[in-house]
C-alpha cells in the first residue's frame, strides 16, 4: 500500500480529503506543517507522496526539500501543493513541486493529480500497479505476477523489490537499502541485502532477475526497462556481477 502524509494547517477541516484518499486505498497520515511532528510523521510513515498545504510563504515546502537535501540516497517523494492562486504570481512560488491543486480542493481532483504524478514519477497506475514488462506488483494486495502467474515472496523480499521498483533507475547503497527497507531499527550487517538480492533474483527467474543490477562500489539499482531482446539490460552492470 502506497503512503501519503498530508501535510496541513488544521487537520480538522481536511476530513473529507483524508477519507476519500483512504477509500482510494492509500495508507493516509495526517499532521500539522510543523517542524516537529512534521519530522515525527515522515520518520515513521516513510510516504510515498506528501500533500502540503501552504500558507502565506513557502513553508513547509523549503522545510521538506531541506530536509530531503540533508539525507542522502532518499527515495523519490513525490510533492503537491495544496496552493492558492497568490502564489503563481510569480509562478515561481509553486516550483519544486510535483503538482498542484488550487481551492477548494475537490477531492476528486486532487486523488486524480495525485495519480497522475505517481504514474508520471513512479509509473504506479491508479489501480496500484507497478508494471515492467510482464512483471506487475500490486501494491494494494502484495502480490507480484509474472506474465500472470504469482510469485511467492517473502515480506522482506516483496518491499525490497516495491522500494526498487518504486525508484526505478536510481542506484541505493546497500546502507540505504537497510534503512528504507528494513527501517533505522535494524542492527544487523548491511551484507543482508545481496542475500536477500540473490533470492529475488533466482525467484523472479530470466529475464526479470537481471533487471536488478549492480552497481559496482555501491549497491544495487532496477533498470527502468528491459530492452527489446528482454535478456540483456539497458546499461548498467550485469546482475551476475555482484561485489
Amino acid at each position: 500500500m502506497q503512503r501519503i502524509a498530508l501535510l496541513v494547517g488544521h487537520p480538522a477541516t481536511w476530513q473529507a480529503l483524508q477519507a476519500a484518499l483512504a477509500s482510494a486505498r492509500y495508507d493516509v497520515a495526517i499532521a500539522p506543517a510543523d517542524p516537529d511532528p512534521l519530522d515525527a510523521l515522515l520518520d515513521r510513515h516513510d510516504p510515498d507522496a506528501v500533500l502540503v498545504e501552504l500558507g502565506a510563504g513557502l513553508y513547509p515546502l523549503d522545510y521538506l526539500h531541506a530536509r530531503q537535501r540533508q539525507q542522502p540516497e532518499v527515495k523519490t517523494l513525490l510533492v503537491i501543493a495544496l496552493a492558492r492562486p497568490e502564489h503563481l504570481a510569480p509562478a515561481h512560488f509553486v516550483a519544486g513541486v510535483d503538482e498542484f491543486v488550487l481551492p477548494p480542493y475537490a477531492p476528486d481532483e486532487v486523488l486524480a493529480r495525485l495519480q497522475l504524478a505517481l504514474w508520471r514519477q513512479k509509473r504506479i497506475d491508479a489501480q496500484h500497479i507497478v508494471r515492467i514488462g510482464g512483471l506487475t506488483i500490486d501494491l494494494a494486495h502484495r502480490q507480484v505476477r509474472i506474465e500472470g502467474k504469482q510469485i511467492d515472496l517473502s515480506g522482506r523480499e516483496y518491499e525490497l523489490l516495491t522500494f526498487l521498483a518504486s525508484n526505478r533507475s536510481r542506484p541505493f547503497s546497500r546502507d540505504a537499502l537497510v534503512r528504507h527497507v528494513w527501517g533505522y531499527a535494524f542492527d544487523g550487517e548491511d551484507r543482508v541485502v545481496d542475500r536477500y538480492i540473490s533470492r529475488l533474483r533466482d525467484k523472479l527467474g530470466v529475464p526479470y532477475g537481471s533487471a536488478i543490477v549492480t552497481v559496482r562500489g555501491l549497491g544495487y539499482r532496477l533498470v527502468a526497462a528491459l530492452n527489446p531482446q528482454g535478456s540483456s539490460l539497458r546499461g548498467g552492470t550485469p546482475a551476475s556481477s555482484v561485489t
